[in-house]
């Protein structure tokens, strides 16, 4: 997934998006959902998922367990599920879509 500490482009649209529905749109709560050293609250609106550390990678982290990033999920009981990583975090998306009931749409930066 690419979200890390000094990340770039995904992040920024990432927290830009939030910060516009904050402004705009205060009726709905959104929240990110994003690998970190430890699973729970990283700040307000902001969820990590416990993940590897890449050796070498500034920061960013390899999600690995589809099982973790499902219950994340399933726990916040979301109307949408937005997945921009079509790996374990996109897996975990669609899973957790499907219990839930609820749309999963998915983006994929390049």
């Amino acid at each position: 997934m690419m979200y890390a500490p000094r990340s770039g482009g995904v992040k920024r649209y990432l927290h830009q998006k939030r910060e516009w529905l904050i402004k705009r749109r205060p009726d709905i709560a959104h929240t990110l959902v994003v690998p970190g050293a430890t699973t729970g609250l990283a700040a307000p609106g902001v969820v990590s998922v416990a993940a590897t550390r890449l050796p070498f990678g500034d920061g960013y982290r390899m999600p690995a367990s589809t099982t973790k990033w499902e219950t994340v999920l399933r726990m916040l009981e979301p109307d949408i599920i937005e997945a921009g990583d079509m790996f374990v975090p996109g897996h975990a998306a669609l899973d957790a879509g499907e219990v839930l009931g609820v749309p999963v749409v998915g983006f994929c930066h390049t």
